[in-house]
């Protein structure tokens, strides 16, 4: 008897996957007929061709419905409730207005994607959940990111809400496909959206939010980036399929292996007995690992046909605020907000009395008066004859996309705060870093002078000696004084150099990269030659910049004072540092071995330092780069070669500063 219930667990354990399989299958069409639309909404709106074929898909997928009563009548009821986008597609079909367009094939996709919800019910693993779960996180990422370029490219400058909103629900469905996705899927993602790889698309993004005029190559930039986001967003999508439906097969041929060998042992009681013990006892952990994962992650509710209240989710419970205990039993509107027009409930009960879904925003009240928004989906509950028992609502957050909303209002006067706080707190930074980095300079110069005061010394001593013993003549007294001159001159000089280097330039002046290197060469080449390091020069540019030379000298003696500091502390054995000035770039590089690549996109990071806090003097890179990208409008960058670091300072020739003017004015 006990075998026999072993392997009836196994039986209905082995069904369970073959129906999970079925209705993964049905996923990965519903994802194909999302991946369609999104194809034939990119066509409608770039080309205002119509390939009506999505009229063909949404049948198919209704035809299916009869046969998917055996895995759960929710998932044939949520096939159903799609019989309705066939008549809103063949009315979009019509439709000339861009902007009606994008939304209709908008509601298409989110429907279809809500309809894929309801397969989480007839999981039985815990981990298989999860990448489901975050399967289908995954397909509302790729949704928003294909609404977002469809609203750059068609009319950005009147949606610039709707375009900051897709953006805001890929970064809140990344966050939660972060959370809920197996770690091996998430690096998998990680690596195939590579930090960097699509800055164009952040520097739109950061465009349009701050309300810049876009110009035409930005947003050509940007489609292309965002095309290439989205190929690798469907490739991504193909993998998360195969993997999920691998990880069924093998569930599939463990259950079957499991299933028949509980039949061979059919004799063995006693094992079989422990085995089915341990096995129950694995399925409730697993059952309750399940439930754990639905409540903590989905903001669900339950209630009867009369709204009240049969069942929450912890995350219901924590977002108003509530406990079960508190809810449960309660009608619905417990959280109703007071803000919210009473027509907007009236008409979600006239959807859902009828077996319809009912999508909208609500703004609800917490337990302690405050408000959160979400945008809920609610969906009719039936039980195992197919008879309609109730209400499930599943939410989603969206208080922040309605605090953006206001905070819109303000935004300009708000940025133009949080910019004067930040030029505030660059203009502190520089002046603490041009302090410390004149502490340096100080040390540079005494090194300068030791050999010029000694010479100064043993002439001096010289004269005194002749003096003593009479020797002295007016020949070698004119001499002897004229090096003495020669030394005070050179003192005076090094001194006048130390004084122009940090002589403020709020104007801008013509200069070279001759002239500032050499100035910062009469700073610094002493104390290289001392530290037995070779300084190549190779000037091979005659370019004129309009810009803030001393500020420009500051960054390049910065520049050679790292590298300075790399060479001695890794003790290089033929140490240099080679300077190649080249059309109107200047690269500083040194043999010191590099940056490690962990570390290199940080290097510009405001605080950040490779040093020791007692060493971390000077003018940092954070500053540098504030310096040549924010005051000279030029740019900074830093890559390795063989030999070590490269940094490339990169200044705008005086005829684009000057065309540039033009244009501003």
């Amino acid at each position: 008897m006990l075998s026999f219930i072993l392997f009836y667990l196994h039986w209905e354990k082995f069904h369970s996957y073959k129906n999970l399989k079925e209705g993964i299958v049905l996923t990965t069409k519903i994802s194909k007929a999302i991946h369609h639309f999104q194809q034939e909404r990119e066509l409608a709106l770039s080309t205002n061709l119509k390939t009506q074929k999505g009229v063909e898909i949404l049948q198919q997928l209704l035809k299916t419905k009869d046969h998917l009563q055996h895995l759960s009548p929710a998932i044939s009821s949520s096939i159903s409730s799609l019989s309705s986008l066939t008549s809103l597609l063949i009315q979009t079909y019509k439709i000339k207005d861009p902007r009606k367009v994008l939304s209709n094939y908008s509601l298409i996709n989110e429907r279809l994607l809500s309809s894929i919800f309801s397969i989480l019910q007839i999981s039985s693993d815990p981990n298989l959940t999860k990448a489901i779960l975050a399967y289908s996180f995954f397909l509302h990422i790729k949704e928003k990111a294909s609404i977002e370029k469809e609203l750059a490219r068609s009319f950005l400058n009147e949606s610039t809400l709707e375009f900051q909103e897709a953006v805001n629900q890929q970064h809140l469905y990344e966050k939660l496909f972060k959370q809920i996705a197996p770690t091996s899927l998430f690096k998998s993602y990680e690596e195939l959206f590579k930090e960097g790889e699509f800055s164009s698309v952040k520097e739109f993004r950061e465009a349009v939010l701050s309300q810049k005029e876009i110009e035409e190559n930005e947003l050509r930039g940007y489609l292309q980036s965002m095309s290439l986001r989205l190929e690798k967003l469907k490739a991504f999508e193909d993998y998360l399929t195969s993997s999920i439906l691998s990880t069924v097969e093998e569930l599939l041929s463990k259950s079957f292996y499991h299933l028949w060998l509980y039949l061979l042992l059919f004799m063995a009681i006693f094992a079989i007995f422990i085995l089915t013990t341990l096995q129950i006892l694995r399925l409730l952990k697993k059952k309750s690992e399940l439930k754990g994962i639905l409540d903590r992650y989905v903001i669900s509710s339950t209630t009867d046909l009369r709204g009240i209240i049969t069942d929450v989710s912890e995350a219901f419970c924590k977002i108003s605020g509530y406990s079960k205990e508190e809810l449960i039993g309660k009608p619905h509107n417990i959280i109703r907000h007071p803000d919210m027009p009473k027509e907007v409930f009236k008409q979600m009960w006239q959807t859902i009395s009828k077996g319809k879904v009912w999508e909208g925003e609500v703004k609800n009240k917490k337990k302690d008066g405050g408000s959160y928004w979400v945008r809920a989906v609610i969906s009719p509950v039936y039980d195992e004859k197919g008879k309609r028992i109730g209400y499930t609502a599943v939410r989603q957050d969206i208080t922040d996309k309605k605090k953006i909303e206001e905070l819109n209002k303000t935004l300009e006067e708000r940025v133009a705060r949080e910019v004067q706080k930040s030029r505030e707190k660059d203009k502190k930074m520089l002046q603490q870093s041009r302090l410390a980095q004149m502490g340096e300079m100080l040390s540079m110069i005494a090194h300068q002078w030791r050999q010029p005061l000694s010479a100064i010394s043993t002439t001096a001593s010289a004269l005194n000696m002749k003096a003593k013993l009479g020797t002295i003549d007016p020949t070698s007294v004119k001499e002897l004084t004229s090096k003495i001159l020669s030394y005070t001159r050179h003192l005076s000089q090094t001194i006048d150099d130390f004084r122009d280097f940090f002589k403020s330039d709020k104007e801008k002046q013509e200069t070279s990269w001759k002239e500032m290197i050499e100035s910062v060469m009469g700073i610094i080449e002493t104390s290289l030659h001392n530290k037995n390091i070779q300084l190549i020069k190779r000037i091979e540019s005659n370019a004129i910049f309009y810009t803030h030379p001393n500020q420009v000298k500051q960054v390049i003696l910065n520049l050679i004072k790292n590298a300075e500091d790399v060479l001695l502390e890794r003790k290089v054995k033929e140490p240099k540092i080679t300077l190649i000035a080249k059309d109107n770039l200047l690269i500083v590089k040194d043999n010191g071995g590099g940056i490690e690549e962990e570390i290199l996109p940080k290097i510009f990071d405001p605080y950040f330092s490779t040093k020791l806090e007692k060493d971390g003097t000077g003018l940092g890179l954070y500053m540098s780069k504030t310096i040549i990208e924010d005051h000279c409008k030029g740019k900074l960058w830093v890559y390795n070669d063989e030999e070590g670091a490269v940094f490339v300072i990169e200044l705008p020739p005086k005829e684009a500063v000057s065309l540039n003017s033009k244009k501003a004015s």
